[in-house]
């Protein structure tokens, strides 16, 4: 009983946190087992990266993976035996790209997104938190939309600060790739992204979920972004 990993999801979005890692996880690895209930999909793949090492980023999750419950039990399951049965058959594209697991909503990929922006530039002169880095991603998208901008207003969290990444000489790569290359070099991440569409409107359409921050203000990212995810949705 020792070996088999008991991920519980009840009344909250996330279960209690026993165990954070970096991403050391990839489709084809096998975990020793798994019990995961949940309320919804999204917050039990979050919850299953968290616990496994799994860096995740999910594309424009839709109504399937926001609001339906799920239970998955397994002995021994690959990562992606799980990943494929939390998504229960619905139409996501699963692959992996350098250890992060990609889960893109089929329905949104035929259009073109924000998060296809290619953007000339992204340089860090020197490492930077998570949060930090995610800032200036985020500034350097609003910067190229509106090119009249001589900055961006606003704040960030930088909640964990200790969780380092770049620093960063990239050029021409997509907004997608990018927030995935963060993930990687995260200590373990996650990001979830609305459906992105422009004009970008001074805000980012993802979030980035440290798994190293505090369990409570998960919960409530996740939540938060849950809850905008729905709204988009249901306004389609």
């Amino acid at each position: 009983m020792k070996h088999l990993l008991v991920a519980l999801v009840g009344a909250g979005m996330l279960g209690s946190i026993v165990a954070r890692g970096e991403c050391r996880s990839g489709l084809a690895d096998q975990i020793a087992g798994v019990h995961i209930a949940a309320s919804s999909a999204l917050a039990a793949l979050v919850d299953f990266g968290i616990r496994n090492g799994v860096c995740l980023a999910v594309e424009s999750p839709g109504l399937d993976l926001l609001q339906k419950p799920v239970e998955v039990s397994a002995t021994n399951p690959s990562v992606s035996y799980v990943i494929e049965s939390l998504l229960g058959g619905a139409p996501y594209r699963v692959s992996e790209q350098s250890g992060v697991i990609v889960v893109r909503n089929l329905e949104t990929m035929s259009r073109q997104t924000l998060l296809d922006t290619i953007l000339p530039d992204f340089v860090t002169k020197r490492k930077q938190s998570l949060g930090s880095a995610e800032w200036i991603l985020m500034g350097s998208l609003m910067l190229f939309e509106d090119r009249t901008a001589s900055g961006i207003a606003g704040t960030y969290s930088d909640r964990v600060p200790d969780d380092v990444v770049g620093p960063f000489d990239e050029h021409g790569q997509s907004v997608r790739d990018l927030l995935t290359l963060l993930v990687r070099q995260s200590s373990g991440a996650a990001w979830v992204s609305g459906r992105c569409l422009p004009p970008a409107q001074g805000r980012a359409c993802w979030t980035i979920l440290d798994y190293h921050d505090d369990h409570t203000a998960l919960d409530g990212f996740l939540k938060e972004r849950t809850r905008e995810l729905l709204r988009e949705w249901r306004a389609k």
